[in-house]
């Protein structure tokens, strides 16, 4: 059952916790970005490479971010998570995603002792490096 918000229709999901070395990644559906991935073939006529670590949602980009709550680090770990991602493809250039948003993937952050990322939760669709 889809959500109306913001003129987007949101649906719900489902993933698992994952920490690793400085990440954190909400692992889901491989079907989710199959499916947008194939829309945006056939309605933009470009052929996206699918996202390397497969359907994640990054939570903490260990690039980018440092974490100063590191007691609760590992926490959640494996805990199903649902959250909720928008029916409108976005992009970049090279990249294409759908927006994602969820209130326990934001407390989990702030659990962390980080706000809210500076580029909103997303799932990555696919890109079109390289082809």
């Amino acid at each position: 059952m889809a959500i109306e918000f913001n003129d987007q229709r949101w649906y719900p999901a489902t993933g698992v916790i994952r920490y690793t070395t400085n990440w954190v990644k909400v692992h889901t559906s491989i079907s989710i970005i199959e499916y947008y991935s194939y829309l945006v073939e056939k309605h933009l006529h470009k052929k996206l490479n699918l996202p390397r670590h497969g359907a994640h949602v990054t939570v903490i980009s260990g690039k980018w971010e440092r974490v100063t709550g590191k007691e609760a680090w590992g926490k959640h770990e494996g805990k199903q998570v649902t959250f909720l991602y928008s029916s409108k493809v976005q992009d970049q250039g090279n990249y294409f995603w759908v927006e994602v948003w969820s209130l326990s993937l934001n407390q989990l952050r702030e659990e962390l002792g980080l706000g809210a990322r500076y580029h909103p939760l997303h799932l990555t669709v696919g890109n079109i490096k390289n082809l």
